[in-house]
C-alpha cells in the first residue's frame, strides 16, 4: 500500500508533466497483473503480485484518487476512472453518473465514467446504462451493450444483434466481438454480417472481426462464411493480411504497440519525434512514403521494401511482425502509421 501511495501521489502532482502522471495511473491500473518487462528500461523481472493486499490496495485508490475525478484535465479524469474501474473501486459514483449523460464532455470521458461506476451496487449502473444506450456518442453506446452483456441483462443480444448490422462502424466492430463471446446463441445475430463477408460485400474495415468470430466455432454459418473467405484467398498469408488489416484499425491502440509492446520493442530501432533508435528509419512522416498497404507489408514483409538511405544494408535486418502481433495488433499498427505525416 506504501508503493501504491507513492504513486498515487506522483499522479495527483500537477507538478509532474502529464504523460508521466498517465503513466502512473496505467500502473496502478495493472498492480496486481504487472508485466513481467519494465515500460521504461525493457529489463525483465517477475513480479509476484501473490504478497499485495488488494483490499489495501483498493481503500488506497479511491482514498487518494478522488481529486482526479473532478480534475481540469479530461485526459486525467478519464485514466483515473479507468483505473479505478479496473481494480473495482468508485472514486465519485454521483459524479460519475451526472459525465455519463453530459453531451458536452468527450466521449473517452463518458465512457470512462460508465466503467467507473461498474461495481456500483445501487440503481445508478443502470441508470447509467440507459443514458448511455441513449447517447449521441457511439462509443458510449457500444460500452453500454458490452455493459449489458456482462451484466447477464436479457436485452443484450438483440441490442448487440442490432448494432452488428445497423450500427455505426465502431458500433459495428465491438458488437459482433462481444457476440463471439457468447457461443451458440449468437450464431443467428452473426449469420447475416458473415454472408457479406462469404460473398464480398462486407465493409473491409469489419472483416476481421467476424473472421476472428467464426475461425475457432466447429460448425454453423458463421463457421462456414468464414472458411468460404479463407478458401477464396488461398495459401498467400499476404493476401490474407491485405483482406483483414488494411482498414478498420484503431491508430490510439495503434501507438501504444508501437511505443510499448514488448516483444515487438519497435522504438528500440525507430524514433518518432527524435525519440526512440536510430538503427532503423525514423516513423516521422512514414505515411507519406507509401499507401496503407505499403505500411502493412513494411510490418508483416518488412524486406519487400527497403526504405531509402538503408539500401546498403541489404536485406532488412526487421523481423517479420505476423510471429510476433496478432492481426488485430497489426492492423491498429497500420492505422496509427497512417497518422504519421
Amino acid at each position: 500500500p506504501e508503493s501504491a501511495a507513492l504513486l498515487c501521489d506522483f499522479a495527483l502532482s500537477p507538478a509532474n508533466p502529464i504523460p508521466m502522471r498517465l503513466e502512473a495511473l496505467d500502473a496502478l491500473a495493472n498492480w496486481t497483473t504487472a508485466a513481467p518487462r519494465n515500460r521504461v528500461n525493457g529489463a525483465y523481472r517477475v513480479l509476484d503480485g501473490r504478497g499485495r493486499d488488494p483490499e489495501s490496495f483498493k481503500s488506497v485508490l479511491a482514498r487518494k484518487l478522488a481529486p482526479l475525478a473532478e480534475s481540469a484535465d479530461p485526459t486525467m479524469r478519464g485514466a483515473a476512472r479507468d483505473a479505478a474501474a479496473k481494480v473495482g473501486v468508485s472514486l465519485d459514483p454521483d459524479a460519475a453518473l451526472r459525465a455519463v449523460s453530459d453531451a458536452t464532455l468527450a466521449p473517452a470521458e463518458r465512457v470512462s465514467s460508465l466503467r467507473a461506476l461498474a461495481s456500483d451496487r445501487t440503481d445508478r449502473l443502470a441508470q447509467a446504462i440507459d443514458a448511455a444506450l441513449a447517447s449521441n456518442a457511439a462509443e458510449l453506446r457500444a460500452e453500454a451493450r458490452t455493459m449489458l452483456l456482462r451484466r447477464g441483462d436479457g436485452r443484450a443480444l438483440a441490442a448487440l444483434a442490432d448494432a452488428a448490422e445497423h450500427g455505426e462502424l465502431l458500433e459495428r466492430q465491438r458488437a459482433v466481438r462481444d457476440l463471439a463471446t457468447i457461443g451458440a446463441d449468437a450464431e443467428a445475430a452473426l449469420a447475416p454480417v458473415a454472408s457479406h463477408l462469404a460473398d464480398g460485400t462486407l465493409d473491409p474495415a469489419l472483416r476481421l472481426e467476424i473472421f476472428e468470430a467464426g475461425k475457432d466455432r466447429a460448425t454453423g454459418p458463421v463457421r462456414s462464411a468464414v472458411d468460404r473467405f479463407t478458401a477464396a484467398l488461398g495459401a498467400d498469408a499476404t493476401a490474407r493480411y491485405d483482406a483483414l488489416a488494411l482498414s478498420g484499425g484503431d491508430a490510439a491502440r495503434g501507438r501504444e504497440v508501437v511505443l510499448y509492446h514488448q516483444s515487438a520493442v519497435c522504438m528500440k530501432c525507430h524514433a518518432i519525434g527524435g525519440t526512440g533508435g536510430n538503427a532503423a528509419p525514423a516513423l516521422d512522416g512514414v505515411a507519406t512514403r507509401g499507401d496503407t498497404r505499403y505500411l502493412l507489408h513494411s510490418l508483416i514483409n518488412p524486406g519487400e521494401s527497403v526504405a531509402k538511405g538503408y539500401e546498403n544494408a541489404g536485406t532488412s535486418a526487421m523481423p517479420s511482425m505476423q510471429t510476433v502481433l496478432t492481426d488485430a495488433e497489426i492492423r491498429d499498427v497500420v492505422a496509427y502509421l497512417s497518422t504519421l505525416k
